[in-house]
């Protein structure tokens, strides 16, 4: 029976003296394609097997190296209820009955549209409201999308004016991060895990930084970007970024080592931060991308790729901003490509 789909055979070949030196090989046609390796192994288990015939064929070498005659037993596994003549003769039954069903509910459903005309004025009344609600469900949806896009001051303006104006910052902390071992990941997940798992750590950034009133910049590749003090500037915004990336910092070494003790492969993160002035706004005109430029934004992401694994690297600039506020141990003035040697700092806490 199909429930019982599951078999197990227990074999031995008879040597005097010597059966523990035996070998055999065998195979289950219809289930197996070839025959096993050799070994000396007596038992075989074959389960979850379809319906049909099967022949489990079995042959032994003996020490001295000659093989016999395979030995065959043949068995037949039947169908489960579901696949039997009588079950398709029923789906058939249930067929027939459905389209019966379906004829009579259209007859039904021709003489409910007859009623429904003679009251075609008030249903044209309810579809332009429910039109309406539409039109302003989608307004909606799509002012919310341009806030996940554009800052919200930016928003607004673009929706007044057709148009937004690029903006002077004095004094803004931009922070980067890029992964470490991103290619090492990228080789030991699949295309779909390794999303999942960028995702997974750009949304807590996302969440971290938006606690600290920080706004996300563009992510690319495994590069994440972000800055304090725009669009709406305030005197906080290198303490706040300062403290974002710390967070962000110690979020991906506790998933470090929770996906090291469970033998995953994980990330690192390099966080550099600068502070300085910048030019901002909206570039494109079909997929709008609220950016930023600047010498600031280049050093910040020289602070990055000078940086260390594990460590928040920050400039001379931001320093002198935070260094009341956390400790900061100074590893020198460090060569930053295309910038000569700058003044950088380790946050430690």
């Amino acid at each position: 029976p199909y429930k019982f789909n599951n078999i197990s055979f227990d074999f031995n070949a008879l040597e005097p003296g010597r059966n523990f030196l035996m070998t055999y090989q065998y195979i289950l046609k219809g289930y197996d394609k070839d025959w096993s390796q050799p070994n000396n192994k007596t038992s075989a288990i074959f389960g979850n097997m379809y319906e049909g015939t099967y022949t489990f064929m079995l042959k032994a070498q003996s020490p001295d190296g000659i093989w016999s005659e395979p030995v065959t037993y043949t068995f037949k596994v039947l169908p489960p209820w579901w696949r039997t003549w009588w079950m398709y003769v029923m789906y058939g039954l249930i067929a027939i009955g459905l389209v019966v069903f379906i004829v009579r509910w259209n007859n039904r459903k021709l003489i409910a549209q007859k009623k429904i005309l003679e009251h075609k004025v008030a249903v044209a009344t309810k579809e332009i409201r429910e039109e309406k609600e539409k039109v302003e469900e989608e307004k909606k949806r799509g002012d919310e999308l341009l806030l996940n896009i554009l800052p919200e001051e930016i928003a607004d303006e673009l929706k007044l004016t057709g148009t937004a104006k690029a903006k002077d910052f004095s004094n803004v902390t931009v922070l980067f991060t890029d992964f470490k071992n991103f290619t090492i990941m990228s080789e030991q997940c699949t295309a779909q895990e390794l999303v999942n798992e960028i995702n997974y750590c750009y949304s807590a950034f996302d969440n971290i930084i938006t606690k600290y009133g920080i706004e996300k910049i563009k992510t690319i590749g495994d590069s994440y970007m972000c800055a304090g003090g725009l669009p709406v500037e305030n005197s906080t915004n290198a303490e706040d970024t300062v403290r974002a990336a710390l967070e962000i910092r110690d979020f991906i070494s506790n998933e470090k080592q929770e996906r090291e003790a469970a033998g995953k492969p994980f990330f690192e993160v390099r966080i550099g931060l600068n502070t300085g002035p910048v030019v901002a706004g909206i570039v494109g005109i079909k997929k709008f991308a609220y950016d930023i430029w600047g010498d600031a934004v280049n050093i910040a992401s020289r602070m990055e790729s000078s940086g260390e694994p594990g460590k928040v690297n920050i400039s001379g600039s931001t320093y002198e901003l935070i260094k009341d506020k956390f400790t900061c141990t100074h590893r020198r003035k460090i060569q930053a490509k295309n910038k000569g040697e700058i003044d950088m700092y380790f946050v430690e806490e």
